[in-house]
């Protein structure tokens, strides 16, 4: 991940405040021709960079995935408590939703969400969309 691409990621973090007591709305894999195993997580969540209540949905693409995990309860609606983290180690980014982590609540490395997340994706790159406010999801 570039600098910029950082701090977009850091931006987008910020601007929905770690998606925290937004809603997760999609979490799924895939393939595309030619390529390895991609995955998508889809967020409802309030935008704090807006003076009026806009809700927006955000979603994050990430390829060549390498690592994942989701004890996410089908069939109801998934509120983040913890909120969504991403950072990169190495080679790797890693998006990583609602884990329990101690000191400041945001995971340190890759292993520590190996050990204690609930909902990641381990990937070699991450992209993001937003689209426009969607009251009816």
């Amino acid at each position: 991940m570039t600098n910029s691409e950082k701090k977009d990621f850091t931006e987008i973090l910020n601007k929905y405040h770690h998606f925290d007591d937004g809603l997760f709305l999609e979490f799924g894999f895939y393939y595309l021709a030619g390529t390895n195993l991609c995955a998508k997580a889809t967020f409802y969540a309030r935008d704090y960079s807006q003076s009026l209540n806009i809700w927006r949905k955000v979603t994050f693409i990430l390829e060549d995935v390498s690592d994942f995990k989701s004890r996410v309860i089908g069939g109801e609606s998934n509120v983040i408590l913890s909120g969504v983290t991403i950072f990169q180690e190495e080679e790797f980014v890693c998006l990583d939703v609602d884990g329990t982590y101690s000191g400041s609540n945001r995971p340190s490395n890759i292993l520590e969400v190996k050990e204690n997340g609930v909902c990641y994706i381990i990937a070699k790159r991450i992209s993001f969309s937003e689209s426009e406010e969607n009251p009816h999801l």
